[in-house]
């Protein structure tokens, strides 16, 4: 009697790895990742990921179905390798992508916003930060902005700047820049400024710092988040009716009659690259 031999496997089938990997870092913990795909469109991706002084690389994303994703895992000031494979039923690509490396924002300043502070629409605000809060420096800068917890923010400007060595202390210095236009900040919602990437600017933190905005007159757009006489070294000016941020002179005739001493406003973080 002739042996029956079991059917034979098929043969196994390895997906092509991805290519053009690119790892850009959005701020002190995360890494937005984009690539692309080099297989059938069922691919899915494994993505891998080891510290610029590590030995290997470790697994810590399965079964991604898209060409990008974000690693939200990092810590601050970080610099981190990556590199992708492609899955297909399960099955890694022999070879991974090309290696992308990406460093992670470091936190130049962190603060508490505690209360709300509404019916600002139409005013300049300028937060001035002592340089004893400013815990590193950098030329890419990105500020992380939160407004009240009830009722929108919309801000027509935002800058950054030194403060001026001479005159009001509300006063930009030359190195005014900025930072971003038409800012809608959503109830109890943090919004990252710029939206698409760092601002170049040089943050040294070992100058007081400025930053100033430019309110919405549009009513019920106007509403801080804001924390008063909690944060020794941080001022908080205000002026209504006026849009400066823009300004380095921003004293004139009347000044900022709103004057809160050791106060902060809008700004939860600053990050620096």
């Amino acid at each position: 009697m002739d042996r029956v031999l079991p059917p034979a496997r098929p043969p196994l089938v390895v997906p092509f790895p991805p290519q053009n990997l690119v790892a850009r870092a959005i701020d002190d913990h995360s890494v937005a990742l984009t690539w692309i795909n080099n297989d059938s469109a069922d691919t899915h991706f494994r993505i891998e990921r080891m510290e610029d002084d590590g030995v290997r690389f470790q697994t810590i994303l399965d079964h991604v179905p898209s060409t990008s994703v974000t690693d939200e895992s990092g810590s601050a000031g970080v610099t981190y390798l990556y590199q992708v494979r492609a899955l297909l039923d399960g099955e890694p690509s022999e070879a991974a992508s090309n290696i992308a490396s990406a460093t992670t924002f470091t936190v130049a300043f962190t603060g508490t916003l505690t209360d709300d502070a509404p019916d600002h629409e139409g005013f300049c605000a300028v937060q001035r930060l002592s340089r004893k809060l400013l815990t590193a420096g950098g030329t890419q800068v990105r500020l992380v902005l939160r407004g009240a917890t009830k009722g929108s923010l919309t801000l027509d400007r935002v800058t950054i700047s030194q403060a001026a060595a001479t005159g009001d202390p509300f006063d930009s210095a030359a190195d005014l820049t900025d930072v971003a236009s038409n800012v809608i900040i959503p109830p109890n919602t943090p919004v990252t400024v710029p939206p698409n990437g760092p601002v170049n600017y040089t943050l040294d933190p070992n100058n007081d710092l400025l930053v100033a905005f430019d309110i919405s007159n549009t009513t019920g757009e106007g509403n801080v988040r804001v924390a008063v006489g909690t944060l020794p070294g941080g001022d908080a000016f205000s002026k209504p009716r006026t849009a400066e941020a823009g300004r380095r002179d921003r004293g004139g005739t009347t000044g900022y009659p709103n004057h809160a001493a050791d106060s902060l406003a809008f700004i939860e973080k600053i990050l620096v690259l």
